[in-house]
């Protein structure tokens, strides 16, 4: 990342700090990539580079033979596939339902409202999206964007976006009623989902980005696979 705290007229007079983040010419190591003229370039309007938290990126490899969630258990060992079937058995007896595909605009209101109780936790918020960010988004990328919700009776209580990327998928934004939370597993819930998404799409990868970093070490989705026969 680069950031700068530099007045400039280019930015409007009530801009204090601009961010940028991801550059094709910064590695992730910290060194030059493949444009190396951009730091430089960057240096002349007063950017400099800030250290963030170490870039930790979780990638689950989705096997060729998997084409479901079932077939993704399977490769699991008992003792990871007994503990996400737990959570799928504790969301389901906790009265709740999941239903996935498209985003309904009849669901955006509640969507957003969800999104909002876990990203104003975040220690730090760049951005807040506005309400119609996610049905905007579903409508443009199609069937290449998957959303799963899960419900109480016709009210959401949580939700995921799954996104084709590239020739792999990323799980993005989620969300989900912290009071419900107390009562079911709904973040681990819906990392499974994100899975069984990411199989739907035929992605061969799907990427959490730092989110799921150890969410409860024994529960943990991308823990150990079996060794193969």
């Amino acid at each position: 990342m680069v950031a700068s705290h530099a007045a400039n007229s280019a930015w409007g007079p009530d801009t204090r700090f601009v961010l940028l983040k991801d550059l094709p010419g910064l590695d992730a190591g910290g060194g030059h990539g493949p444009d190396a003229a951009t730091p430089t370039a960057l240096a002349r309007l007063h950017f400099e580079r800030i250290e963030t938290e170490p870039q930790i990126c979780l990638e689950l490899e989705l096997e060729p033979g998997w084409r479901t969630h079932e077939d993704y258990l399977a490769a699991l060992t008992t003792k990871y596939r007994g503990a996400a079937r737990k959570v799928i058995k504790e969301t389901t007896e906790a009265g709740l339902s999941v239903t996935r595909g498209g985003l309904e605009a009849r669901d955006a209101t509640a969507l957003h409202g969800l999104y909002l109780q876990v990203a104003t936790q975040a220690d730090v918020r760049l951005v807040e999206l506005p309400a119609e960010h996610f049905p905007a988004l579903s409508a443009v990328l199609g069937d290449d964007c998957r959303c799963t919700i899960v419900r109480r009776g016709d009210t959401p209580v949580a939700f995921i976006m799954t996104l084709r990327d590239g020739d792999g998928a990323a799980a993005y934004f989620v969300g989900f009623d912290r009071a419900e939370a107390e009562k079911a597993p709904l973040y681990l819930r819906l990392l499974h989902a994100s899975i069984e998404d990411a199989l739907a799409l035929g992605a061969p990868r799907l990427s959490f980005g730092r989110t799921a970093r150890e969410p409860a070490p024994d529960r943990n989705p991308f823990k150990t696979l079996a060794p193969a026969e």
